[in-house]
């Protein structure tokens, strides 16, 4: 029969099995790639996601009408802003025209834009403050025109 050692200190020691390396050093990678990850989909959000298209403006004509839109939010510190006009009739898409607006920074808004309509087609004249007026001509019949830039 085995004695019994009379201290703690005389009991052997067990041998050392590493797990708790093993647990520290597996938490660190599942944070690590945790914090990879929602980097990852804040800058999939900030570049995908922020360039859909707001409708800023609708005015209308009897059957016709044209919307401003602004696509996405302004370059970061005091960009310009891409946008899209878009003539419909009835709901149905006649002529579209992308644009860039330079207003210092600000977002696109209703008072970007002035809409003249014609006998044959809309006059569309964006303005920003760190521009000239652009103007857009969409046609009834379709497709579109840059006219001019005063």
């Amino acid at each position: 029969m085995a004695q019994e050692p009379e201290h703690p200190a005389e009991t052997p020691a067990a041998p050392y099995d590493g797990g708790c390396c093993v647990r520290i050093l597996l938490g660190c990678i599942i944070t690590a790639a945790a914090a990879v990850g929602i980097i990852t989909l804040l800058f999939i959000g900030l570049t995908i996601y922020d360039k859909r298209p707001v409708t800023v403006d609708t005015q209308t004509n009897g059957a016709y009408c044209v919307r401003l839109i602004a696509v996405g939010s302004p370059d970061w510190p005091f960009g310009s802003q891409n946008g899209l006009v878009i003539l419909e009739r009835d709901g149905s898409k006649i002529a579209e025209q992308y644009f860039t607006l330079a207003n210092d920074g600000k977002n696109m808004g209703a008072d970007n834009w002035r809409v003249s309509w014609w006998e044959d087609g809309v006059l569309v004249t964006v303005s920003g403050e760190e521009q000239p007026d652009e103007q857009l001509m969409l046609y009834y019949a379709g497709g579109h025109k840059e006219r001019s830039r005063s």
